[in-house]
């Protein structure tokens, strides 16, 4: 069945050159400033654009400068060497369009935007990058998966996209327009020509962590949207290719992890993340760390677990500023400590706030040079996606 909208966006992707690599998200129950500092901007940093040739084609406008991986400075701002984006109104909902090679943690972005009343859709395409589609709400990621693999989706509720892809064509030439249209349909963005040629409040914005877009097979010579490559003998999830040769593979826990690998696995694959960052960091021989482990393990006296849940959350806790401790690998402890109590409190029913386990993860692995730890590590944060991104059993 073919669909009218897609169509007209694809005329507007082409009068707006955002043909070759480009983010479009969209968010309802939302506003342009807190937008903007979902994004990491200020809201006093932007200013109004046009989305005109001259905006486009300046070396200091929203195309960048040729061959810059990233965006530069707009006049009369200060964001010297950093992205920016372009947010607008669009009927009930607001846009943000990434333009040139905007390299970022999309889905991580997305999930900020769509903060608690929020939903929040997204589509990015680009050299070498993922074609992904991905939809957020109530700062959780709900559904994402590669344009060009739609089969093969990951995130809590993988067929949340389904209502919104009747009769869209992804396989297509204009599969482009297709996933912006999905956009559309899942927040009620209108983009028309009064919406491109309206003002747009550009602004720079600064680096969002990575969360979910770590290890994804992102080869210089892999054509855009190019799905990653998967195992030999297991369900099309997908992995990097470097990992997919560890000899790590054919060790315990990652044999039991390969050979089962879905979403079953996560809590596993989480709970071997936090021993792997505790020994990195080196609070695998606290007395408090053994004994988050253990009752994760089902050990240890069950009266214990409030008493623990509440020291952890004392350590997780952040240190001031100033304080000298909060520097080199001490800095990463916190993150260890609050996976644990996230953990913990999941494991007993308990709705967990703030960024999952893996992201907090990815923060504590992020000091102390290569260890062990840090290997096994990065081959497990590629196995936890691919097991994010295979269909249930």
């Amino acid at each position: 069945m073919a669909d009218g909208t897609s169509t007209r966006i694809a005329a507007l992707l082409a009068e707006l050159r955002l043909e070759e690599t480009a983010w479009v998200a969209a968010v309802t129950g939302s506003d342009p400033a807190a937008a903007i500092r979902a994004c990491g901007g200020a809201p006093e940093a932007a200013r109004p654009r046009a989305l005109d040739e001259r905006l486009l084609s300046e070396p200091t406008g929203l195309g960048g400068v040729a061959g810059s991986p990233e965006l530069t400075e707009l006049p009369g701002s200060s964001g010297a060497g950093r992205p920016h984006l372009a947010v607008a109104r669009a009927g009930p909902a607001v846009t943000v369009l990434g333009y040139g090679d905007h390299r970022a943690p999309h889905e991580e972005m997305l999930r900020r935007l769509a903060a608690p009343g929020a939903r929040a859709a997204g589509v990015h395409w680009g050299r070498g990058a993922p074609s992904r589609l991905s939809l957020a709400e109530d700062g959780a990621l709900l559904s994402a998966f590669d344009l060009r693999a739609p089969a093969h989706r990951y995130g809590s509720r993988p067929a949340a996209w389904d209502a919104h892809l009747d009769g869209l064509d992804l396989d297509g030439p204009r599969w482009r327009a297709a996933g912006v249209t999905a956009v559309l349909r899942a927040t009620g963005a209108r983009l028309d020509a009064a919406w491109a040629r309206g003002p747009h409040l550009v602004v720079p914005v600064a680096p969002v962590a990575p969360c979910t877009d770590v290890f994804t097979d992102v080869s210089p010579d892999a054509a855009p949207g190019t799905p990653a490559a998967s195992v030999e003998g297991v369900s099309p999830a997908p992995l990097p290719r470097e990992p997919r040769d560890s000899p790590l593979l054919a060790e315990e826990p990652f044999a039991g992890f390969l050979a089962r690998l879905g979403p079953e696995c996560l809590p596993a694959m989480e709970r071997y993340g936090v021993e792997l960052a505790a020994r990195h960091t080196g609070l695998a021989s606290d007395p408090v760390c053994t004994l988050a482990l253990a009752v994760l393990d089902g050990c240890g006296p069950p009266e214990a677990r409030q008493e623990l849940r509440i020291e952890l959350a004392r350590r997780a806790a952040p240190r001031s500023s100033g304080d000298a401790a909060d520097r080199g690998p001490v800095a990463h402890e916190p993150a260890v400590w609050q996976t644990l109590g996230d953990l913990l409190a999941r494991e007993e029913g308990a709705v967990v706030a703030g960024p999952p386990p893996m992201c907090l993860l990815d923060r504590a692995m992020s000091g102390g040079g290569h260890t062990p730890e840090a290997e096994r590590y990065a081959l497990l944060r590629a196995l936890y996606e691919a097991a994010q991104r295979a269909p249930d059993a």
